[in-house]
């Protein structure tokens, strides 16, 4: 496991042996799992809002997700399993509403097209193959930014979960499906060979930047 996303992680690196807040392992390659099926649910969310196709119960879930992945929120494997199960099938739903208004719903691998396995210790093994230490390419301030990104949504789901118990809610434009999106690709799209703050990253690094490594 890797996790830095709190305060008080280890020697103010990461944890990687077990969580300073109690979180296993297997939770943490579970949170991992969970966090690629929603960037896979997200790519197909915003493919649909360019058709004009946006379904409320995927805005509300992917908000439910990211939240559960926060330090000390729940660590229920169970939970987990559910939420990941329930994303594809969010997911391959609105792949078809999507489809039907002739959006673009072929992607060829990578989370949009992922499969989870159908035991606890076959989901593990596949979150440990999606952390955040997986995303290919050695530049560590496309990388800082990426992580950034998703942390940052985490906590606007935290926010937005709030609002939603308070009967408040605005998904015109669901920042949490365009954040995800953006750590698999849109952070380095259109970069070229131009300067970001002192270095330069070229078009083919782009693209071994781009997204995780991936499931096998």
């Amino acid at each position: 496991m890797f996790c830095y996303q709190c305060e008080q992680t280890a020697k103010g690196t990461g944890c990687t042996v077990q969580g300073v807040c109690g979180k296993m392992p297997e939770i943490a390659a579970l949170q991992d799992l969970l966090l690629y099926s929603l960037m896979g649910l997200s790519q197909v969310a915003v493919e649909g809002r360019k058709v004009g196709v946006s379904d409320n119960d995927v805005n509300v879930f992917t908000v439910k997700a990211a939240f559960s992945t926060l330090t000390n929120v729940d660590f229920d494997p169970d939970r987990f399993m559910d939420l990941i199960r329930e994303s594809i099938t969010l997911r391959e739903k609105l792949k078809t509403q999507v489809g039907s208004a002739g959006g673009e719903v072929n992607w060829s691998e990578g989370p949009a097209t992922f499969e989870p396995e159908t035991s606890l210790d076959g989901l593990v093994k596949q979150g440990e193959q999606v952390g955040i230490k997986t995303y290919p390419g050695d530049n560590p301030d496309i990388l800082s930014l990426k992580h950034t990104v998703l942390y940052g949504i985490k906590g606007v789901s935290a926010y937005s979960d709030h609002a939603l118990v308070l009967g408040q809610e605005d998904f015109a434009d669901c920042l949490e499906n365009r954040g995800m999106t953006t750590t698999l690709d849109e952070m380095t799209s259109g970069l070229g060979d131009e300067s970001l703050d002192g270095f330069t990253i070229s078009k083919a690094e782009e693209d071994t930047l781009s997204q995780p490594a991936g499931i096998q």
